[in-house]
């Protein structure tokens, strides 16, 4: 586990995923998924690359108020990402696993009894340690 990505400026990712929910109790969730990123950064030479990484997060969902279609909620966790395309080497080696903490509060919209859409903002410790 290390901090891969150099210090250099990026733009917001673009991130698309899947992930699943189980209740354990009424207002208690854990969350788990696989997600896509695309980072794009300005180098060290002034262009523009891409990175592409998979990340597994893990986290305990809290919700803070609710209606029949819609709540509020905040959420703690980890993730575990990985550099897949785009680095010039994606090897263990060079791009090993990066792990973070990060916390958040969001609002999910459900469609149907399996499908939510979601809309969070989330503060990543590890990315900002690693942009240090």
């Amino acid at each position: 586990v290390g901090c891969a990505m150099p210090s250099n400026e990026y733009a917001m990712p673009l991130s698309a995923g899947v992930t699943f929910e189980r209740s354990i109790s009424k207002r208690l969730s854990l969350e788990t998924g696989l997600i896509y990123n695309q980072i794009e950064a300005l180098n060290d030479v002034n262009s523009k690359e891409k990175l592409h990484t998979l990340e597994v997060p893990i986290k305990m969902n809290a919700t803070l108020a609710e209606s029949k279609r819609a709540h509020l909620y905040a959420s703690v966790g980890a993730s575990i990402e990985k550099c897949i395309a785009g680095a010039s080497d994606n090897s263990f080696d060079a791009e090993p696993l990066q792990a973070s903490l990060n916390a958040g509060l969001g609002v999910g919209y459900k469609l149907n009894a399996l499908t939510k859409l979601h809309e969070k903002k989330n503060k990543n410790l590890a990315h900002e340690a690693c942009a240090r």
